[in-house]
């Protein structure tokens, strides 16, 4: 069986999503298969020996994403047709989140060019609840159904939009991100070290785009909150904002108005975000939408709880209270409450954290992640089942 993997992706680092086309090559080559991906950028040297000892070979489509990281998603149509015509893939996996061009792209290749791939929309983004009248006519969605033979929610929430938009049920199967486990080759206090920090202060990160939705400003304000309102904050605080974007310069101006240039470092975009969060305290995110953030799954993999807005899936991945906070995307005081709670409680903190660990081996690591999308496709192409 090949599979023909489409995702607006340039691989400029070996991230949570390239370790997952990895191990999905490893994993469909072992069964007998083929896994194909179109991308929007050349992998780096790095990935690109990576997923070549997977058995994973690559298309590019030039201009998908231009140089300012702006998606233009009809760009894709006529070349990624006439990578279908040369590949002759049994799963089409649609992981770009581009309704109409999809659409286009499934009607041309059934009805025109009469491949027989099975096409899987996945819902990467976070879906809200439709009204009347988009449930019942007007939902892109809903057209898509028409023509797409599966539905991949990353969490239930999703699943539950989808079937208000008509969407069948046995059309849906709802796989959870995963993340592969990461041991830390680096030495205890080494990022500690690479800032300028002492041993014995709170690492508190950010792990996520600088853009407005990921709303950092909120985690910042937070976080001034906590430092400023509350006596007796132990550990001399810093919050590590890991990530670049178009909202950098307005954050700087806002953390200089906070007066918190000492306690808050802007770290970049970091090839080995794996490693820094080994050596961090807690995690912080206060997206406004989310599906199911991977930032948030490392952090449990690598035995850190988080404070987190209740965007998407986040109620399904944080365990309340156990393996860390969840609050309502306006509830700036709760959300700063517990980052306080956080950094005067290393105990709780570090149980938490055990907590969190224990939940990503149990629900959320890559080797179930990688099966359960295999399970699917073979089911979907019941005469060509991969084979041991």
């Amino acid at each position: 069986m090949k599979i023909l993997f489409t995702c607006n992706l340039v691989p400029d680092k070996q991230g949570a999503y390239e370790d997952y086309l990895e191990n999905l090559g490893i994993y469909a080559h072992g069964k007998g298969g083929q896994l194909v991906v179109i991308l929007s950028g050349q992998p780096i040297a790095s990935v690109a020996e990576r997923l070549s000892k997977a058995s994973v070979r690559w298309w590019v489509i030039d201009g998908w994403i231009d140089d300012t990281r702006n998606i233009h998603p009809w760009r894709i149509f006529w070349p990624a047709l006439g990578i279908i015509r040369n590949e002759k893939p049994d799963i089409v996996a649609v992981h770009f989140g581009n309704e109409l061009p999809t659409i286009c792209m499934i009607l041309c290749a059934k009805f025109v060019m009469w491949c027989k791939a099975k096409w899987v929309w996945y819902q990467h983004q976070q879906i809200c609840d439709p009204g009347s009248i988009v449930s019942r006519m007007l939902s892109r969605i809903r057209l898509l159904s028409l023509l797409c033979d599966h539905f991949v929610p990353l969490y239930e929430g999703g699943k539950r939009s989808l079937l208000k938009r008509g969407i069948p049920e046995r059309k849906i199967s709802v796989i959870y991100n995963g993340v592969v486990d990461y041991k830390n080759g680096k030495p205890k206090g080494w990022f500690r070290k690479e800032l300028g920090l002492g041993d014995n202060q709170t690492v508190i990160v950010s792990v996520s785009s600088l853009i407005s939705r990921k709303r950092v400003d909120f985690s910042i304000r937070a976080f001034a909150k906590a430092i400023n309102c509350y006596k007796n904050i132990v550990g001399n605080p810093v919050l590590i904002l890991i990530g670049s974007g178009g909202e950098q310069k307005p954050l700087e101006a806002l953390v200089e108005t906070l007066g918190l240039e000492k306690c808050v470092r802007f770290a970049g975009q970091r090839p080995d975000v794996r490693e820094c969060l080994q050596d961090a305290d807690f995690l912080v995110l206060s997206s406004t939408a989310e599906a199911m953030p991977l930032a948030v799954l490392e952090s449990m993999s690598a035995g850190m709880p988080a404070v987190v807005t209740d965007a998407g899936s986040a109620r399904e991945i944080i365990d309340n209270g156990t393996t860390g906070y969840v609050f309502d995307i306006n509830d700036e005081q709760g959300f700063s409450d517990k980052i306080a709670f956080y950094m005067n409680n290393p105990d709780v903190r570090k149980l938490h954290g055990a907590n969190a660990r224990r939940l990503w081996s149990e629900k959320f690591s890559m080797d179930r992640m990688v099966r359960e999308h295999i399970e699917l496709y073979s089911r979907l192409c019941e005469n060509k089942k991969l084979t041991s």
